[in-house]
């Protein structure tokens, strides 16, 4: 029984993290939204390695291709 409740509080925990992290980011998003120096021909640019990192492998699974340089920053 106490093993259930533990397992409940650790989801609801886990839920309130994942909840504030996405909140985060919305705030983020709003808040860099209004400076000029984040847009580009009128989008928001991706501002961080990771962003960059992924949208590499988006565009190569798009293009139908591997990218083999893969390297660690």
């Amino acid at each position: 029984m106490a093993s259930r409740k533990n397992f409940i509080i650790l989801i609801f925990l886990i839920a309130i993290a994942y909840l504030f992290s996405v909140s985060l980011r919305f705030i983020y998003i709003d808040k860099i939204s209004g400076i000029q120096q984040f847009h580009w021909h009128g989008e928001l640019i991706i501002n961080n390695p990771d962003g960059f990192f992924y949208a590499e492998g988006a565009r190569d699974i798009l293009n139908g291709s591997k990218s083999i340089n893969y390297q660690s920053p």
